[in-house]
């Protein structure tokens, strides 16, 4: 029986292991929410999301000198103690597809390739959009305000 070449139906085992609060991150999960990715290398997405997670973590340094208890925050903002990891993580998710739709986009160079460059950037800034707004709301709650990557 035939099969179609694009279906992928690999699933990716790796992780991106939690540290301190933050959850541990599945690259399955990661591909169960952006299947549109499928045909990018499992050792690049979890380098990606590995370095996306880091750098979040990083930006929410600040809240956490003013908050170190995100359970208590996450009770009081959203009424659920473990919401601000479904915010975080998909935070990583939709910035770990950004980026690597930005790698697809720059080698992506033919000629023909334009309507979809085109179609990807849309989708990319898309995505960027929605990630500021998950990061705004870990970070604007307590009044911070940084710099997003």
């Amino acid at each position: 029986m035939a099969k179609f070449v694009g279906e992928k139906t690999e699933q990716y085992d790796d992780i991106v292991p939690g540290n301190g609060q933050y959850p541990t991150l599945s690259l399955a999960d990661f591909q169960k929410s952006y299947s549109f990715l499928e045909d990018i290398p499992q050792a690049s997405a979890l380098v990606t999301m590995t370095l996306v997670s880091r750098d979040i973590q990083k930006q929410l340094s600040n809240y956490y000198e003013r908050e170190p208890d995100l359970v208590s925050f996450s009770l009081a903002e959203f009424g659920s103690g473990d919401f601000w990891q479904i915010i975080y993580r998909e935070a990583v998710f939709t910035k770990t597809a950004s980026d690597l739709l930005a790698k697809r986009i720059a080698t992506d160079a033919s000629k023909n390739a334009a309507d979809r460059q085109q179609a990807l950037e849309d989708k990319r800034n898309y995505l960027d959009a929605n990630y500021r707004e998950l990061i705004g709301k870990l970070m604007n709650e307590v009044g911070i305000t940084v710099a997003l990557i």
